[in-house]
């Protein structure tokens, strides 16, 4: 699909044009639909060619032959969930069957008719999910009405042994012993694996997400 980006950059450099903006829903599969999309299309070209004369109706013609000629080695069924394309009469700007569903709509007007495929990206962005304590890290796609886990990061809490054999031995005449004790020494290896995992969480997340990827953070308070 197009970039956010690079769809408010095509969307304004057409601002001014009379363009064709087709979508065609091919989320059928139904043996008994067969054709069903192209029959919708052709409906709805005869429904925006009406009250067309002169020369805007030969621009709509020009136009929907550049769109129709895409679609004519398609069969029964559209390869994607949905097809979509945005022409005028002399060129055919975008076309691409896309993975997120559209409604039918065709018009011919000033400009591209966008709102469709606001609705599309917004869809398509990845939404990454992480859950994240003080061991354990897990993350999760949200995508097309499904979560799947990803990624399952642990962070390395094996200590071996660890008696306070950090702690001095020696006599003395001073009470108390020197160094630190396991469980100081244990909480401090927990919170560098804890950091390490953590570092490495974020690594993850970003790659996942990408540049335009939404993220939901979820789990203990202070991590």
């Amino acid at each position: 699909m197009l970039t956010h980006d690079r769809m408010v950059e095509l969307h304004k450099q057409l601002s001014q044009a009379s363009v064709l903006s087709v979508y065609v829903d091919g989320n059928q599969h139904d043996p008994a639909e067969r054709n069903k999309w192209r029959t919708r299309l052709e409906q709805g070209l005869d429904e925006a060619r009406r009250g067309l004369a002169g020369e805007q109706l030969s621009a709509f013609e020009a136009a929907a032959r550049l769109v129709q000629a895409e679609l004519k080695d398609f069969d029964a069924f559209l390869p994607g969930k949905a097809f979509v394309a945005f022409a005028t009469a002399d060129q055919l700007w975008y076309v691409q069957t896309v993975s997120v569903s559209m409604p039918d709509l065709v018009r011919w007007d000033q400009g591209m008719a966008v709102a469709p495929y606001v609705r599309g990206l917004k869809q398509e962005r990845p939404v990454v999910i992480a859950l994240i304590d003080s061991q354990r890290a897990r993350v999760f796609l949200y995508h097309d009405g499904g979560v799947n886990e990803l990624d399952d990061l642990r962070a390395d809490t094996f200590m071996g042994d660890l008696t306070d054999a950090g702690a001095s031995k020696r006599a003395t005449h001073v009470t108390g012993q020197r160094g630190v004790t396991s469980t100081d020494a244990a909480n401090r290896f927990l919170d560098v694996a804890s950091q390490r995992m953590v570092s490495e969480l974020v690594k993850v997340v970003a790659h996942r997400a990408g540049d335009h990827g939404f993220v939901v953070l979820g789990g203990t308070t202070e991590m």
